[in-house]
Order: structure tokens, then C-alpha cells, then sequence
């Protein structure tokens, strides 16, 4: 199983307070990450305060890939094929050294949702004013 973390967001809901993920992936791991995505969910809002919720698309893998070339607002990816993250490579949506440790991958996914927090706050204080 491939999965990681693509240059571009979803929407979100700043008026909720809820970041909103959408994790992108092959059909048999709809089950795995419903589970995954829960106890993220959960974590990350015992950990920072912050509510995020992670939505799930499913389906084949290269039919996953074509949908994220074609304009899905994916966060993460997951795929059974490394040629399907080429693709996006090729489409450059991911960087060519999308194949770096797990490690980095946690800390790039825990860094983009930090600034986007940080991004949020502000546009929430100026249409405040």
C-alpha cells in the first residue's frame, strides 16, 4: 500500500471550526481506514484541540489517480500501484521524492495541517472585524 500526502487541499469549514481531510483510496482499504481515520480524528483533537474530519473517496487504483489528475481535492492518497503515484508525478501533483520515510511523510502531514490552522485563524479574524 502506497499512501501520502498531496500538494493541495479540500474545502473546509471554517465556520464549524472543523478542518475537513479527504483521504483518496483504493477500495480494500475502506474498512482499514475507516478505523484509521477515526482514531486520527480523535488523536488529533485530544492532542491539539482542533476538530478535523477525515473523508474517505474509494475505488480502483488508477481510477483514483485519473480522478486526482482530473481535479479531486485530495490531502492524501493511497494507492496499490507506485506507477498510479508516477502519474501524479508526472501531473505534478506530488514531488518526484514522494517515496521519502514514513517519518518525514508524518511530520510533512502534521506541518501542512498546522499552517493551515494558522491560515484559518486569520481569515476567521479579518471577516470578524
Amino acid at each position: 500500500m502506497l499512501a501520502l500526502l498531496i500538494s493541495h487541499c479540500s474545502g473546509d469549514n471554517p465556520t464549524a471550526g472543523t478542518v475537513t481531510l479527504l483521504n483518496v483510496s483504493y477500495d480494500p482499504t475502506r474498512e482499514f481506514y475507516e478505523d484509521i481515520n477515526a482514531a486520527f480524528e480523535k488523536s488529533w483533537k485530544e492532542k491539539t484541540g482542533a476538530n478535523v474530519e477525515v473523508r474517505q473517496s474509494h475505488g480502483g487504483s488508477g481510477k483514483q489517480a485519473r480522478a486526482v489528475i482530473d481535479g479531486q481535492k485530495a490531502d492524501v492518497v493511497n494507492f496499490s500501484l507506485e506507477s498510479d503515484v508516477t502519474r501524479l508525478v508526472d501531473a505534478k501533483l506530488v514531488a518526484p521524492n514522494w517515496n521519502r520515510t514514513k517519518n518525514d511523510l508524518v511530520l510533512d502531514i502534521q506541518k501542512k495541517f498546522e499552517e493551515r490552522n494558522v491560515v484559518q485563524g486569520s481569515r476567521r479574524r479579518e471577516t470578524s472585524r
